[in-house]
C-alpha cells in the first residue's frame, strides 16, 4: 500500500512538473523557469530510477542509503519541494497581475489581459531585444570568465600538478581578493551560457557557431577547474535551441543518459588521478586509463548515474532529515548566511559559514562540502517553515532578474541559468550572483548609456544632429515601424 501511494504521488509530481514546463516561454526565460528545469533534471528524472530500484547510496561516501518507500519523511520533503517550485511557476503570473495561470494542458485566462494585437506590437512598440547590448554583455562576461578562471588556474598551481580541489581551497584561504575572483569565475561561467541561449534563438542560422563557443567554454572549464557542471550547462543550451523539437530532445536525452552516465562515473577518479600523473597529455592518458581500471566493476545504474545527476545528494538530504538535530543552524541564517560571503570575516568575525561545509562538518567532522539541493538549507533553518523560505528566495530573485530584463531580455536568460544552478549550490551562490549581476548591469549602463554603443555614439556625433534618430514616442510617425520599409508603407496607407 505504501509503495502504491508513493508511486502515485510521484506521478502527480510529474504532472505538475509537466504543467510547469509547458508554462515556460522559451523566448523569455526567467529565473523560475531555470528552477523548473533544475527540478526536472536533478529531482524528477533520477527519482524515477530511485523508485524503480528502491534505494540509492553512493559507494564513495559512508552514508546510509536513501530508501524512498521506508524513509517517508525524506520522500515527503522531496515531493513537497517539487510542488512548491511548480506551484510558484504556475501561479506566480496571477500574483504579478499578468492574468494567466498554467493548467496541466494549456494556459487559461483568469482575468483581463493587456496583450495587444500582433500588428500593433510590430508597428507601435520598440522591441526590447537589442543585439548591440547583448553582444557587449556577452563579450564582457566571456572576458571576465577567461581572465578570472585562468588566473585562479595558474595562481593555485593546478597546472603544476597540484590537486584541483585542495589547491583552489588553499588559494582562497590566502586572501579575500582570491575569493572575489573565484566568485566572478563561478558567476560568469553560468551567465555565459544564458546569453548564448538567447543568441541561439535570435540567430538560428548561427546556432552551430554559438554551440561551438559553449563547447569551448565547457572544455576550458573542465581542463582548468575539473568541474563538470558546464557540461550540464551545455546540455541546457542545446535544449533551449531545440525546445519545440521533441524528437531531438528525446534523442539527446537517451545519449546523455547512457553515454553521460558512463563518462560521468569516470570523471571523479580521473580528476583525482591527474594530480598523481601530472598535468600533461601523457598524464591525462594515464589518469584516464587508471579511472577506467578502477571503475571496471559494474555498478547498479542507480549508483552509476551519480556522475551525471549528482544524485548522491538524495542520500545526503535523507541523512539531514533523519538527523535534523545534528545540523546546528540558527533560525534566520538562511537570509544572513548569504551576507556572510559578501562581508569579509575581518568585519564580521562570527559570520555564518557555507551551509555545504557546515553540513559536511556535521556529517563527517571534516571540511567536506555536501550538497542537499535547494531543500536542505531551508529545512535546517526550520523543519516547519522551510517551504516559505524557498518561496521567498524564488520570488525575490525572480523580481530582480525581471527588473534587469527590462533593459534587455538577456538578463532573464542569465537568471534562468542561475535558477538552474541553484539546485547544485546553496543560497550563498544566489546572493553572490545577484550582487555580481548588479555590478555587471551597472557597468554596462555606464559603458553603453542611453545612446547605444560607443561606436554608435561616435558615429552620431560625426554625422551631426540632422542624421540622428528622433526619440521614440507612441504616435510619432517618424518612428513608427522604426524606419523600416514596412513602417513607411503603413504610414503611407
Amino acid at each position: 500500500m505504501i509503495i502504491l501511494v508513493v508511486v502515485a504521488s510521484y506521478f502527480f509530481i510529474l504532472m505538475a512538473n509537466a504543467a510547469a514546463l509547458r508554462a515556460i516561454d522559451v523566448n523569455r526565460l526567467q529565473f523560475i523557469d531555470g528552477a523548473v528545469l533544475g527540478l526536472t533534471y536533478y529531482i524528477s528524472i533520477p527519482m524515477l530510477f530511485i523508485l524503480l530500484s528502491g534505494r540509492i547510496g553512493p559507494d564513495f561516501l559512508k552514508i546510509e542509503d536513501y530508501l524512498p518507500y521506508e524513509d517517508l519523511s525524506t520522500t515527503f520533503v522531496i515531493f513537497a519541494a517539487s510542488l512548491v517550485v511548480c506551484g510558484v511557476k504556475i501561479y506566480l503570473p496571477v500574483l504579478m497581475g499578468h492574468g494567466r495561470v498554467a493548467s496541466f494542458s494549456k494556459s487559461v485566462p483568469v482575468g483581463p489581459t493587456l496583450e495587444m494585437p500582433a500588428n500593433v506590437r510590430r508597428t507601435n512598440r520598440r522591441p526590447k531585444f537589442r543585439m548591440g547590448y547583448v553582444h557587449w554583455l556577452f563579450a564582457l562576461n566571456l572576458a571576465i570568465y577567461f581572465a578570472s578562471t585562468i588566473f585562479v588556474f595558474i595562481r593555485a598551481g593546478v597546472a603544476d600538478g597540484e590537486h584541483w580541489y585542495h589547491a583552489t581551497a588553499d588559494l582562497m584561504s590566502e586572501s579575500p581578493i582570491y575569493i572575489v575572483i573565484k566568485y566572478f569565475s563561478n558567476f560568469t561561467r553560468t551567465s555565459v551560457f544564458g546569453i548564448l541561449g538567447i543568441l541561439t534563438l535570435r540567430h538560428p542560422k548561427d546556432r552551430f557557431k554559438l554551440v561551438a563557443i559553449g563547447a569551448l567554454v565547457c572544455v576550458s572549464d573542465l581542463l582548468m577547474t575539473f568541474n563538470r557542471i558546464t557540461v550540464i550547462y551545455l546540455g541546457v543550451l542545446l535544449l533551449i535551441g531545440s525546445w519545440n523539437k521533441i524528437y531531438h530532445i528525446l534523442c539527446g536525452f537517451f545519449v546523455l543518459l547512457f553515454g553521460g552516465v558512463y563518462i560521468g562515473s569516470l570523471w571523479p577518479e580521473f580528476r583525482g588521478q591527474v594530480s598523481n600523473y601530472g598535468y600533461s597529455l601523457s598524464g591525462f592518458a594515464n589518469a584516464a586509463a587508471k579511472a577506467i581500471e578502477v571503475n571496471s566493476r559494474s555498478l547498479p545504474f542507480v549508483d552509476a548515474m551519480n556522475g551525471l545527476f549528482e544524485s548522491f545528494s538524495f542520500a545526503v538530504l535523507n541523512w539531514e532529515v533523519k538527523h535534523y538535530h545534528y545540523v546546528r543552524v540558527d533560525f534566520g541564517a538562511y537570509f544572513t548566511r548569504p551576507l556572510g560571503v559578501i562581508i569579509p570575516r575581518s568585519i564580521w568575525p562570527d559570520r555564518p559559514e557555507s551551509f555545504a561545509l557546515l553540513l559536511g562538518r556535521n556529517f563527517s567532522k571534516s571540511e567536506l562540502a555536501l550538497n542537499s539541493y535547494i531543500i536542505g538549507e531551508p529545512f535546517a533553518n526550520s523543519w516547519l517553515l522551510w517551504p516559505s523560505l524557498v518561496i521567498i528566495a524564488m520570488i525575490a530573485n525572480e523580481l530582480v532578474y525581471r527588473k534587469l530584463g527590462q533593459r534587455d531580455p538577456a538578463w532573464g536568460f542569465i537568471g534562468a541559468m542561475i535558477g538552474f544552478a541553484w539546485w547544485r549550490f546553496d543560497t550563498s551562490f544566489l546572493a553572490v550572483s545577484l550582487l555580481i549581476s548588479l555590478i555587471v548591469f551597472t557597468a554596462m549602463q555606464a559603458f553603453l548609456g542611453k545612446g547605444g554603443t560607443p561606436i554608435a555614439r561616435a558615429k552620431a556625433r560625426a554625422l551631426g544632429p540632422a542624421h540622428r534618430t528622433p526619440p521614440y514616442a507612441p504616435g510619432n510617425r517618424a518612428t513608427v515601424g522604426h524606419g523600416h520599409r514596412r513602417g513607411r508603407q503603413i504610414n503611407a496607407r
